[in-house]
């Protein structure tokens, strides 16, 4: 199995990747505290638990729920309608759904609002989705309760890895990626500028596109031959 790393800082401030019991412990206790979480997320009637079979991309195909910012204050990407056109037509071409999952034509990106319940946004990532993109920000949460083997690609500006838990779940196959600040006009007072990383928009490049959609492949190849399953 891969090692389950957590980045600590050195004494001279570098950041060093560790492998140990302590970080397999707590990535047990972060699967623990998910799992008691995802109990009054759970479908009616079946007592309070939930399926958390791992993702078989080969069975379930590869679906993307991409968490949107629209409408919310800030980090909203901008020309968010294209990327996920994008992603949605590259699933279709080079990752065509198995003929038991759904047809072909069907929708291959969800997009599901920060704004929304947050029961919502848990049961969706859940159903069906195999992967989870999103920029950076609380909005990584639902991630969280994705089923093992899952897909998460964090959009970062100015530096990658801000994740909004100690370390990177386990059972997820991550990866991050640098995107660009737009100016949030929401928030500017006359001539709309930069302001910082946490308050201003964000947009893809057509360069930082192409990026996204191949780590998309890499995570798909990943999870048929090297899958992930819950912490033990």
């Amino acid at each position: 199995p891969d090692p389950i790393f957590v980045d600590r800082a050195s004494s001279l401030g570098a950041r060093q990747l560790v492998e140990d019991e302590e970080v397999r412990g707590c990535q047990r206790a972060l699967f623990a505290f998910r799992s008691l979480l995802l109990r009054p997320a759970a479908p009616p009637g079946d007592g309070g638990n939930i399926a958390d079979a791992p993702i078989d991309v080969e069975k379930d195909g590869v679906r993307v729920v991409w968490v949107s910012r629209e409408g919310d204050w800030a980090r909203y990407v901008t020309n968010e309608a294209d990327v996920v056109a994008a992603i949605d037509a590259h699933l279709k071409e080079k990752h065509p759904l198995p003929a038991a999952a759904a047809k072909a034509s069907a929708k291959r990106v969800d997009v599901v609002r920060v704004r929304g319940s947050f029961d919502e946004q848990v049961r969706m990532v859940r159903e069906g989705h195999t992967i989870f993109v999103t920029n950076h920000g609380a909005n990584i949460i639902p991630a969280l309760y994705m089923r093992p083997n899952s897909g998460l690609v964090t959009l970062d500006v100015s530096h990658v890895g801000f994740l909004p838990f100690a370390l990177a779940p386990s059972w997820l196959h991550w990866r991050r990626l640098l995107i660009d600040r737009a100016c949030n006009a929401r928030l500017s007072k006359g001539k709309c500028k930069l302001s910082s990383t946490n308050n201003d928009d964000n947009v893809v490049t057509p360069a930082q596109l192409k990026v996204l959609l191949r780590a998309i492949d890499e995570i798909v190849r990943d999870q048929r031959s090297r899958p992930r399953k819950a912490p033990e």
